[in-house]
């Protein structure tokens, strides 16, 4: 696969004011683009990463417990995810957006509501 010219296979483009605009060369529908970029990041936190890094749960519980460690800072297994997804939106305000920050930055709320929802359903709380 050939990189596109334009957006540098990132599918986005920054403008002048710092927002960004789909690549008129790659992007072409809105909507195939919309469930393009949901079925890649289903495909890593269900697939590729899900395999590689084990169960959510347990994974950003490890990562809380290292960011808690020495200060207690009471960072739970979601919130670790949503700083994950935090991190994601930091570098897509950089100078070159992607499409992998976007994906990645989708998979990581999706988990982090996922172990909210598990949290509250522990805790009895209704999540609906």
């Amino acid at each position: 696969m050939s990189e596109c010219e334009l957006c540098f296979g990132n599918h986005f483009i920054r403008n002048e004011d710092w927002t960004t605009r789909p690549c008129p060369i790659c992007v072409k529908d809105f909507q195939t683009i919309r469930s393009k970029i949901l079925d890649e990041a289903d495909g890593l936190i269900n697939g590729d990463r899900q395999a590689e890094y084990g169960p959510p749960s347990e994974n950003f519980k490890c990562i809380a417990d290292i960011w808690n460690a020495g200060e207690d800072l009471g960072i739970e297994p979601w919130q670790a995810a949503l700083k994950m997804g935090e991190l994601k939106l930091a570098r897509l305000k950089g100078p070159k957006p992607s499409w992998d920050s976007f994906r990645d930055g989708i998979g990581y709320l999706a988990l982090s509501a996922e172990l909210w929802a598990l949290m509250m359903k522990e805790r009895g709380d209704d999540v609906s």
